[in-house]
């Protein structure tokens, strides 16, 4: 067959040869998937991480699974029940985190989003491999090593733990590196009632963090 017989290039379905080309969250969900863990991993990382913009260099995703229920409000309506909260506990304190980072608490709703599903080695596995291959699509060094906290856990707070992340040593990133962990673990809430007097809670979470080098001049 001479060059000029050979078939023209075709476009993948459901895109067009004069759109720029899609982005990560557009191209594995072109992808169909009937497994339930690759699902579920893909979206929390587009309900809840990807809309958050990295210009921090240090991010910590507090996702609290549906049945701890020590980290949820009770919801005000059943139809809640499979919403994200957007507040949490009036003047609610996450403790033990370094002040530097910015923290998120994501609370999640239904009976997919059991503490037993998101503790799994498979999803964990999962989970760190996806958010690894959408910061290197959107052009990150993703290097290896890991940001797993070793957790000090003090003498007991007002019957509960409280749990410090805020003594993990870092190990500087280059510019245009980054580095991520997934774990499930246990975390600590200060709450403040109408009567002024704190209250700790403490429960299992899942805990994504997300560093990202930055120039020597942006410090």
């Amino acid at each position: 067959m001479s060059r000029s017989e050979l078939p023209a290039p075709t476009t993948p379905k459901g895109f067009s040869a004069d759109a720029p080309p899609p982005s990560y969250s557009e191209s594995v969900n072109a992808l169909p998937s009937a497994d339930p863990i690759i699902s579920r991993v893909r979206t929390l990382i587009d309900t809840h991480i990807s809309p958050y913009r990295y210009n921090n260099p240090s991010i910590n995703f507090v996702i609290v699974p549906s049945n701890v229920t020590t980290l949820i409000p009770a919801p005000t309506e059943p139809s809640s029940c499979k919403e994200v909260l957007s507040n949490g506990f009036p003047n609610e304190t996450l403790l033990g985190f370094p002040p530097e980072d910015i923290s998120i608490i994501i609370r999640l709703f239904g009976s997919e989003h059991r503490l037993e599903f998101w503790q799994r080695t498979s999803v964990l596995r999962e989970l760190n491999e996806q958010l690894r291959r959408k910061l290197s699509f959107e052009g990150h060094r993703v290097v290896s090593g890991s940001l797993k906290a070793k957790a000090n856990i003090p003498a007991r707070i007002a019957g509960s733990k409280e749990v410090n992340w805020s003594s993990v040593e870092r190990t500087p990133l280059s510019d245009g590196e980054a580095r991520l962990s997934a774990e499930v673990t246990e975390v600590c809430l200060r709450l403040e009632n109408e009567l002024g007097l704190y209250e700790t809670r403490s429960g299992k979470a899942l805990i994504v963090k997300v560093e990202f080098g930055v120039r020597e001049d942006d410090d």
